[in-house]
């Protein structure tokens, strides 16, 4: 119930920056463009409260379809070249997805969650193999559509190609539900202990290993603030494989922060990042140079959702950063801690560049703080965003005590 009220307000909240969406596509299409995100969130909603594999397939696919609508919404080459790109790679991950659910009908015959899990059970040592060849295809499937690296190269063209609003919800909503399928497969269903699933976790771990850093290094390199954010992605999905591979209780709590977390900052940041670019005419990090005198609560959230990513003390990524050091810790991987100690720096690396270009340099704007009251819809999503993420850092309990325990 708590990620399906997650997801329906993040969601809820985004689609309240009208603007944003009406000045990048034009009124004509809202009809169109509102109907894809109704069946996007309500597909969206069916993996989080499904417990049968089938359905879950079918709630994956029209999620997959309403994405290709909204990022090819604006019905320009880029738009739908990256569209495409998306379509037939989240198609190789739905037929990996599909492959694996026939080896587990096999087995026993049932597709619910609680039925299949005692078959699993029971049959692991008889079916050892095919057991962990579905587990294998189920994941690798749901990993190319959460952008697991290597497998995220759909991800920053339909960043950069789609609008704002579609860039807020495929990274702060779309590829967390399918990281959010992954978990409760593996707590559910194959079980996030069982022997077989040993070597796949230590995959996972070394991937998110390499997805952390070679997301950040490269986000590094672009000069695009929505090509940057959208290797951000990357870099943070990485994080959330890391606290699976840990196999461990703080990895696992770990794991579900790091997607609340991302799920609210890339939110944010995409939200903020799309009326930077706005007032800025360009998407070049050099050309957001004092935008705060224009803009400067959008340019203080942006800088917030940013740190929380960075895992600064008093806000949400520092919960979820502390309890994958945690996991580190508990499973005796010294290196691991250092590693993420070290890329939160890589992390601060790439953001900190675009936090000093907003708030200094010599372009000078007029103070206007009453266009920020007039387009209110958006700043008010930032700003919810931005809180969320600060009270959950600052009162962390709430969320330790009571969603960590109820989250399924």
């Amino acid at each position: 119930v708590f990620m399906a009220t997650l997801f329906l307000s993040c969601a809820l909240l985004i689609l309240v920056s009208f603007e944003s969406f009406k000045y990048e596509i034009g009124e004509e299409k809202a009809a169109y463009y509102f109907m894809l995100v109704s069946i996007l969130i309500g597909a969206m909603l069916g993996i989080i409260f499904t417990r049968d594999l089938f359905n879950l397939y079918v709630f994956v696919e029209i999620t997959t379809i309403a994405a290709c609508g909204i990022i090819s919404i604006k019905n320009e080459k880029k738009a739908v070249e990256a569209a495409l790109k998306y379509f037939i790679l989240s198609s190789i991950a739905s037929t990996s997805i599909l492959l694996g659910l026939i080896l587990i009908y096999n087995i026993g015959g049932y597709l619910h969650y609680d039925t299949l899990k005692s078959v699993l059970l029971e049959s692991k040592d008889v079916f050892p193999k095919i057991i962990s060849g579905s587990l294998v295809l189920i994941i690798s499937g749901f990993s190319l559509k959460s952008a697991l690296f290597p497998l995220h190269i759909w991800l920053p063209d339909a960043h950069s190609a789609a609008p704002t609003t579609s860039s807020a919800l495929l990274s702060g909503l779309v590829i967390k539900v399918y990281v959010f399928a992954i978990i409760r497969l593996l707590n559910d269903v194959f079980g996030l202990m069982y022997t077989y699933t040993s070597i796949l976790l230590e995959v996972l771990l070394a991937l998110g290993n390499v997805g952390v850093f070679s997301g950040a290094v490269l986000a590094g390199f672009q000069n695009d603030i929505k090509r940057r954010l959208a290797y951000s992605s990357v870099s943070q999905m990485g994080y959330v494989f890391l606290g699976l591979g840990f196999n461990n209780q703080y990895g696992f709590e770990g794991a579900l922060l790091q997607v609340l977390n991302h799920a609210l900052a890339k939110s944010g940041l995409f939200l903020a990042a799309g009326w930077m670019v706005k007032f800025t005419g360009t998407r070049d990090i050099k050309g957001l140079e004092k935008i705060s005198d224009k803009l400067p609560l959008t340019a203080l959230c942006f800088s917030v959702c940013a740190m929380s990513l960075v895992g600064m003390p008093f806000t949400l990524g520092f919960l979820s950063k502390w309890h994958l050091a945690m996991a580190a810790i508990e499973s005796g991987r010294p290196l691991q801690l250092i590693f993420i100690i070290l890329s939160a720096l890589l992390t601060l690396s790439y953001y900190f560049p675009i936090i000093v270009k907003a708030f200094t340099g010599d372009k000078s704007f007029e103070r206007k703080l009453e266009f920020e009251k007039i387009k209110g819809g958006s700043l008010i999503s930032i700003l919810i965003f931005t809180f969320v993420i600060m009270f959950l850092g600052i009162y962390p309990k709430f969320l330790l005590k009571y969603l960590l325990q109820n989250m399924f």
